[in-house]
């Protein structure tokens, strides 16, 4: 089969993928297209997109549709409050560089024999989900929880921590793990803890904190997904649209002006934190 062929069908894998698994048919065209197939054609878009459409159907079909994360209308308060976003940026970029890090750290060990590391890593994440049982699975019930605002300042920074450690340590030892939910759900989690403290210092100002966990969502999971492909500038826009569509109705998410505005700042301050932070170790 030749090569051209080849991609096309990891394509259409991957936009079925994401479609069916996220419910965002259009994220999983997007990132197939310009970062697996890198162009717009004819004979790969057409095949693509039929992939995407039949898993989202399929989907839909087996397990009801539906949003994945139930998300109230919003809005941006002020624009005073795009500096407050930047620093949001900024914390996610952090982040993801000691992300990074601990797995670089980590793959030392990658000598070591596989059971060995398995059983290394399954201990590690079992003593801290002792701790923090959120940090268990996909994470999207306790996502879906500080959507809702139902997470404390203190419970959204330790699940913050103990995810990002547990999800690095165990990708660093060679456990085949997702990074799509773990991201999503560090950077809801700093984006609720960081939306509190804006509402505590200036509360007739912030926005409500749902905002800043949509934007921190944003902002980690964009990131990642560059760093993941090799700073491709696609994986933003997917990260855009499947943000967008996860939501379910795309009805309320653009009500407002502003409101899909503040995740270009944070998106372009993760960037700059990450490549200053990790400049020195590539």
């Amino acid at each position: 089969m030749p090569n051209n062929s080849l991609r096309i069908l990891i394509a259409c894998g991957t936009a079925g993928s994401i479609a069916a698994a996220f419910n965002t048919p259009l994220a999983g065209v997007i990132f197939a297209m310009e970062v697996i197939i890198a162009e717009y054609t004819v004979v790969g878009f057409i095949p693509v997109i039929l992939a995407a459409v039949s898993a989202a159907t399929v989907s839909h079909f087996l397990s009801g549709g539906g949003a994945v994360f139930v998300i109230p209308p919003l809005h941006l308060q002020s624009l005073l409050e795009l500096p407050y976003i930047i620093l949001l940026g900024l914390c996610c970029g952090a982040a993801v560089a000691l992300f990074i890090r601990i797995i670089k750290l980590s793959a030392r060990l990658s000598h070591w024999p596989v059971a060995l590391r398995f059983a290394l890593a399954g201990i590690f994440t079992g003593t801290l989900a002792l701790v923090v049982p959120q940090i268990m699975g996909v994470g999207y019930d306790t996502l879906n929880l500080a959507l809702q605002g139902e997470l404390a300042l203190k419970a959204l920074l330790v699940i913050a921590g103990c995810k990002l450690i547990a999800t690095a340590f165990s990708c660093g030892m060679g456990l085949p793990v997702g990074l799509i939910g773990p991201n999503l759900l560090i950077g809801a989690c700093m984006g609720g803890a960081l939306g509190m403290v804006g509402a505590m210092i200036q509360p007739e100002l912030a926005s409500d904190p749902t905002l800043y966990i949509i934007i921190g969502m944003g902002a980690a999971m964009g990131h990642r997904a560059q760093c993941a492909t090799g700073g491709y500038p696609g994986s933003d826009r997917t990260d855009r649209v499947d943000q967008y569509q996860c939501g379910g109705d795309a009805g309320h998410c653009g009500r407002h002006p502003h409101q899909h505005r503040p995740l270009s700042p944070a998106l372009c301050s993760a960037d700059s934190v990450e490549a200053v932070t990790t400049a020195g170790s590539r």
